[in-house]
């Protein structure tokens, strides 16, 4: 083997196990990783989605992000915590793969190189946090790396780019904010009109699952972002309420903007944009496509605020300045300042034990299960609630297990031919009489009367059978 295949193995196990290291008990369980497991469990039982993870506004993201993770689930024996070590692996693997790519033109500044991308908050966050918003993003950076060093493109690889591009836009399509630009840089300067034209039926052709649902069931997905009320109670869903929001003038929205892909990068956007701009030189056109990959994020969230939308952006301007900033004779230098600046804000609460571990949860269902509150003939549903006027209402984390051991909770929108209600709750002291929702409004709220209790740790999970 030669020296770069060694270098990159020596990479990835190494950040493979800054990424994994306490994984296992420091891993919260979100109710947005709980809904894709419990999604996934149900493809490896035979229920074949075309869709993926819901969106906002009645929308849905494609299903390959479901789909990557089946293989490994089926492999380890329905563990979900393999899943999460699977995660923080791949962003590993794709740093080695980085590290091969670039040794050959770098040499010993590819150490620094990587290990800037690889320290930076934003990595580590996604590496330890496995989902829709988060995995796609050693896709992109491998995307990237390639589209930066390759010069000539056949119609084949102007066609695997489309549909790698693809993949990764169903995955989120908060990914966009960043494919966009260095779309428009890839077509303009590297690819004629034949390869332009494979690269866009590559990319079309990604939306054939979602395409193919929505004319399987009369385009609810299309009526559901345009009608959205409508859709929410087609599903049993209500609105999620979002507790930040972002800001609706361009200009202060910049700066809110900025100052939260700072605790991202480490350093602040502005900053990295602007010092990129004066250390390449005259060969801008990455640094300037890492502008408006920014740019677009500051005009495209000015409403509902969360911390994945700024990735793709963010990962693309970090990407764009150590692409420009190696090839500076003072590189390492700048290289190392970064890694160091990255260091003071590494996020070392990622690393502290679990709130919400998945043991918790297994450890309730399994003890329901043991109690014989669920059997094969009876048709149940589930609650899940998490805290005080928050409710969980699918109780994904609870559904999970439950099909782990061989029982099919009815769909979140049919509670009205439960026979059985199970509900599994984080508050405490929780009076199950007076929950007013539409899931116990369809069970009936005179079933409440009468119930089994127990509690399991910090959950107390309540039987309600329906009274004949």
């Amino acid at each position: 083997m030669s020296k770069r295949w060694w270098w990159a193995v020596l990479v990835t196990i190494g950040f493979g196990v800054v990424y994994s290291w306490k994984l296992g008990t420091s891993f919260n369980v979100d109710s947005d990783w709980a809904r894709d497991i419990h999604d996934v469990i149900k493809i490896t039982q035979g229920d074949i989605s075309l869709i993926g993870p819901p969106l906002s506004a009645g929308a849905f993201a494609g299903p390959y992000y479901y789909y990557f993770l089946v293989p490994v689930f089926r492999i380890t024996g329905l563990n979900e915590t393999a899943m999460v070590m699977f995660n923080a692996w791949v962003f590993a693997v794709a740093l080695g793969v980085v590290m091969y790519v670039i040794y050959g033109r770098w040499g010993a500044k590819s150490w620094l190189a990587v290990s800037a991308w690889g320290l930076s908050p934003a990595w580590i966050n996604a590496a330890r946090h496995p989902g829709n918003a988060y995995s796609y993003l050693p896709l992109l950076v491998l995307s990237w790396v390639m589209v930066y060093f390759k010069q000539r493109w056949r119609a084949w690889e102007a066609l695997a780019l489309g549909i790698l591009l693809g993949i990764i836009a169903n995955y989120h399509p908060g990914a966009l904010f960043a494919i966009i630009p260095v779309v428009i840089f890839l077509l303009v300067k590297k690819m004629g009109w034949r390869q332009r034209w494979w690269w866009a039926v590559g990319m079309a052709g990604t939306l054939a699952p979602l395409v193919l649902f929505e004319m399987k069931n009369q385009f609810v997905i299309t009526k559901g972002i345009f009608i959205y009320k409508k859709f929410a109670a087609f599903t049993g869903g209500v609105p999620t309420i979002y507790l930040t929001l972002a800001k609706k003038n361009l200009w202060e929205n910049m700066w809110f903007i900025s100052d939260r892909m700072q605790k991202l990068l480490g350093i602040n956007p502005i900053a990295y944009l602007v010092s990129g701009l004066i250390i390449v030189g005259r060969k801008r056109t990455w640094m300037v496509a890492a502008g408006t990959g920014w740019v677009l994020t500051i005009i495209g969230v000015r409403h509902i605020f969360e911390y994945h939308y700024l990735l793709p952006a963010a990962g693309l301007i970090l990407t764009a300045w150590i692409l420009g900033v190696a090839k500076n004779r003072f590189a390492t230098v700048i290289l190392a300042g970064v890694i160091a600046i990255e260091l003071v804000s590494f996020p070392g609460q990622l690393y502290q034990l679990a709130t919400r571990p998945a043991s918790q949860f297994e450890k309730t269902v399994n003890t329901a299960v043991k109690r014989g509150w669920v059997n094969s003939q009876d048709s149940f549903n589930v609650i899940g609630i998490m805290e005080e006027n928050h409710y969980v209402v699918s109780g994904n984390e609870y559904r999970f297990y439950l099909r782990k051991n061989g029982f099919k909770p009815l769909p979140v929108y049919d509670y009205q031919n439960a026979d059985e209600l199970l509900i599994f709750s984080e508050v405490k002291d929780l009076n199950i009489e007076k929950l007013d929702m539409w899931e116990t409004e369809q069970f009936g709220k005179s079933n409440l009367r009468e119930f089994e209790k127990t509690k399991i740790e910090s959950i107390t999970a309540y039987r309600i059978k329906k009274l004949t």
